[in-house]
């Protein structure tokens, strides 16, 4: 789900139904801020599966979290976290 390059996090996520929703990111620093990043429903355009490139500013990512206030639809939960 994640992948980590320098400054830079790649975030992979899937689509399993046809229902598309705006994503509402949420990292977590190895600090312990947080920060949430919301993506536009136009990004499904893509395809249900891409990679999302997320700019860290250097902070350590030790957490990423899709739906953090679990407001949307969802057929499986437990693999909205990284870690798991």
């Amino acid at each position: 789900m994640l992948t980590l390059v320098g400054d830079t996090a790649f975030v992979f996520l899937s689509s399993r139904a046809q229902m598309v929703l705006p994503v509402t990111l949420e990292l977590r620093y190895a600090d312990g801020a947080r920060e949430t990043r919301e993506l536009p429903i136009d990004m499904w355009n893509l395809g249900s599966r891409f990679t999302v490139r997320v700019r860290t500013g250097g902070r350590q990512v030790v957490g990423v979290v899709v739906d953090p206030r679990a407001i949307y639809p969802d057929i499986d939960r437990a693999n909205n976290r990284w870690p798991r």
